[in-house]
């Protein structure tokens, strides 16, 4: 199994949930978290389980957790780190 990055992951959790109208609060409501554990999540401090994961893509519209990560390891692989930012916020 592939390790994600947690910072970089962290910054695709942000930036998909900013490019889709999302406030912190709002996404934490929508994936069943507290707000305190998707603060963590998108600032590189939390680990995410299966579940957390699932919860986040099914917040984010995704149809599935695989779905979500096969968007980001696109984008890890493919975008050039200081242009990682625009090209989530346009996914």
């Amino acid at each position: 199994m592939r390790r994600f990055s947690k910072l970089k992951f962290a910054d695709y959790v942000r930036k998909t949930r900013e490019a889709r109208g999302l406030s912190l609060r709002q996404l934490a409501k929508k994936a069943d978290m507290t707000l305190a554990r998707c603060f963590a999540i998108e600032n590189g401090e939390a680990r995410l389980n299966l579940p957390q994961l699932i919860s986040l893509a099914d917040a984010f519209g995704f149809k599935s957790g695989s779905e979500f990560l096969k968007r980001y390891e696109a984008l890890d692989a493919s975008v050039e780190p200081r242009k990682r930012k625009a090209a989530v916020a346009a996914a």
